[in-house]
């Protein structure tokens, strides 16, 4: 099978868009994993500035992934990594902000995650544990601040498949 990278970029006009966007990413993957492959994996790349919106954009996305509107995403800042579970399927949601390499996540015995089926790792700051991640199982989530409640998203994967397709509304 050949697979081609993909890539869509979206302006976001609020916190509203950038939680859609969110929501469509993670329903899309899911439906992946429903309908294509329920032994994938998904290691989602968030970039972007301090105060950009990542951290907005992994709650969306977890309360979509697990299938629970009202989960208490909680910010990995200070725990590093918080692992989720529910149904059949996982999520991980690291911040390597302060990570020295991969060698911390080891530590907190939270790598093994980055393995399993149908399991989503999010990953704010990726540099830090580059090393395990996989760019065939990649999706890289880059959020540009434009200003007061706009930014720019940027979606993109080596693997056409994963990028959901979307107008800009």
């Amino acid at each position: 099978m050949s697979v081609t990278s993909a890539r869509v970029v979206i302006l976001s006009q609020s916190e509203a868009d950038t939680t859609r966007m969110s929501l469509t990413l993670a329903e899309h993957l899911r439906s992946h994993l429903e309908h294509v492959n329920p032994e994938e994996r998904f290691h989602i790349l968030l970039k972007g500035e301090l105060g950009a919106g990542k951290t907005c954009f992994a709650r969306a996305f977890l309360r979509s992934w697990l299938r629970q509107p009202e989960l208490i995403v909680q910010s990995p800042t200070y725990a590093i990594a918080r692992d989720y579970h529910h149904e059949r399927v996982s999520a991980l949601h690291v911040d390597a902000y302060r990570l020295e390499s991969e060698d911390d996540l080891y530590a907190l015995g939270v790598d093994e995650m980055f393995f399993q089926p149908r399991c989503a790792a999010l990953v704010e700051w990726p540099d830090a544990v580059r090393s395990l991640l996989d760019p065939e199982h990649e999706v890289q989530v880059t959020i540009q601040d434009l200003g007061p409640g706009r930014r720019e998203i940027h979606i993109e994967s080596p693997r056409a498949d994963f990028i959901p397709k979307v107008t800009q509304t």
